[in-house]
């Protein structure tokens, strides 16, 4: 039945006075002009055009279960130990997820084993324990890289690997670490929807001349897809004078210096804003 009273030629909307910035990311179908922008495929999977993927809801591991603290997620952490631990005894952190594809095997072990001693901790360090692709519910490592030929300029598939370890840096508490040698992230996108999804995240750009795309700042290929599926953290931790926090977070804390990084910058938290 048509409409009574339609109108015979468009409606037309003058957004001329209008900062585009505060409008919306989806507004009456139109996309805004600064947004990724995603498609879906037929396995539900959402390809934003920075070649990140964002896989559908999944089952992973048993035990990556369902957290009962914080998840800290830190891409490019080379063997900065510091966020870690200082989280691990202010707070309780279930489960710290490091992603680096430069780092080996030998130096997650080096920095274990500092972690161990900065934490005054007897022992030589956790025994690790190896992980798999579909240990997160997908094929393989290869879905731990953007599709994009610059992410493959300091590593690849073929390199990576993960272990896992349980660590007591706090009496009466463990937190799992998760040590990914893989792309930080599109790895960051695979567990937006998972039970590992991160609420804290660290933004410190090094400076190694290891990135492809730098973690901070709001054109961050992490910010953008979290911002896209409305899963962004409510904290970050944020190195000051090399990193810019994502828009609309605030600084929440007072700088602090910790050990672990080779270069010694201080940080501090920001919340998300409402």
């Amino acid at each position: 039945m048509p409409l009574q009273n339609a109108p015979d030629t468009p409606i037309t909307v003058d957004l001329s006075d209008v900062d585009v910035k505060t409008l919306p990311t989806i507004m009456c179908g139109i996309r805004h002009p600064r947004n990724e922008g995603f498609w879906p495929d037929e396995q539900g999977k959402a390809h934003l055009r920075s070649g990140l993927t964002v896989h559908p809801r999944r089952e992973i591991h048993p035990m990556f279960g369902p957290q009962d603290g914080m998840v800290l997620y830190y891409p490019g952490c080379g063997s900065d130990y510091g966020p870690l631990l200082h989280f691990s005894q202010t707070e309780h952190v279930s489960t710290a997820v490091y992603v680096d594809y430069l780092m080996t095997r030998t130096q997650i072990i080096e920095m274990l084993q500092d972690l161990y001693r900065a934490a005054g901790t007897q022992g030589e360090g956790p025994k690790l324990f190896p992980l798999r692709g579909r240990d997160f519910g997908l094929t393989g490592w290869k879905e731990f890289w953007p599709e994009s030929e610059r992410s493959l300029m300091f590593g690849k598939p073929d390199t990576a690997f993960g272990v896992v370890c349980d660590l007591q840096l706090k009496p009466n508490r463990a937190t799992h670490l998760i040590f990914l040698r893989t792309e930080a992230h599109q790895t960051y996108c695979n567990l937006l929807n998972t039970t590992l999804r991160p609420n804290m995240v660290v933004l410190q750009d090094h400076g190694f001349g290891g990135n492809w795309q730098d973690f901070g700042d709001d054109e961050s290929p992490m910010h953008l897809a979290a911002l896209e599926h409305r899963a962004l953290p409510p904290r970050l931790f944020v190195a000051e004078g090399n990193t810019r926090p994502w828009p609309r977070y605030r600084r929440s804390g007072s700088e602090l210096l910790l050990d672990g990084q080779m270069h010694q910058h201080q940080r501090a938290v920001y919340e998300r804003i409402a």
